[in-house]
């Protein structure tokens, strides 16, 4: 689970969770994963800690577009970030997200590929 709890959620960012409604906050970081730069950022995490610039050159994205996909992570408690000198340095905030987004991917590769083989090839069309 994110920083351990659903507790204090709202404090990063997200609604926090209600009896009535459970799956409102699992929605809204679903909505946060579902940007591929946001998915890429963590899947770089998960190997290690980074500054904007590092990430920004992997992503091929400009830092700006980078900090701002680091804030909305930040706030959700899915990243960390600390100072160190003048560079702050971002990292995941637990190593349970890092084995998720690792899995996600793997599956969903898996499935691509699966969906990939299992289409008949095109039909010559008879005109």
């Amino acid at each position: 689970m994110l920083r351990g709890s659903l507790d204090g959620a709202a404090d990063r960012g997200l609604p926090a969770p209600t009896p009535e409604e459970p799956f409102e906050w699992v929605a809204g970081l679903f909505g946060l994963l579902g940007s591929p730069v946001r998915l890429h950022l963590l899947r770089i995490l998960g190997e290690g800690d980074a500054d904007v610039s590092e990430l920004a050159g992997a992503v091929g994205r400009a830092m700006p577009t980078i900090s701002q996909h680091l804030t909305q992570l930040k706030r959700a408690g899915v990243v960390a970030s600390r100072h160190e000198k003048r560079r702050q340095i971002y990292s995941l905030a637990n190593e349970e997200i890092a084995a998720a987004v690792a899995e996600i991917i793997r599956r969903a590769q898996q499935v691509q590929r699966e969906v990939t083989h299992a289409r008949p090839p095109d039909a010559h069309v008879a005109r």
